[in-house]
């Protein structure tokens, strides 16, 4: 404890006196530079729009989102698993039909996808 303490006065001690900024980045910064990766232009801006939105309707980490989406179809929304998971969420049929989502639709996969990350995180 005490180290993460003395390292981070060290970090803004020699920010002081070197007279760097610092800018501090959002989670929203985050979520749309790791969206903006794999997909380009408005697309990027909408997805991570989104991811953020839903995050924070259903209390989930954005960041964490963005890495599961991330790892499930680097935000591909016309991605179909060999199992049938649809969508950035990659989200199963069933699953989608309980949480009442249209999986196809992209605002939906990802309200869907993000709503089921925080019922199964508890």
């Amino acid at each position: 404890m005490w180290n993460k303490i003395v390292s981070c006065i060290c970090v803004v001690w020699v920010t002081m006196m070197t007279g760097i900024t610092v800018h501090a980045i959002t989670p929203e910064e985050l979520v749309y530079d790791q969206v903006s990766k794999y997909i380009t232009g408005q697309d990027a801006t909408d997805i991570a729009q989104d991811i953020c939105e839903a995050s924070y309707t259903y209390h989930v980490d954005p960041i964490l989102v963005a890495a599961v989406f991330t790892t499930e179809s680097n935000f591909d929304n016309s991605a179909v698993s060999g199992v049938g998971a649809i969508g950035i969420a990659q989200l199963m049929p069933e699953t989608a039909a309980q949480l009442n989502v249209n999986p196809y639709d992209r605002r939906e996969n990802i309200y869907g996808g993000v709503k089921y990350l925080g019922q199964i995180a508890g």
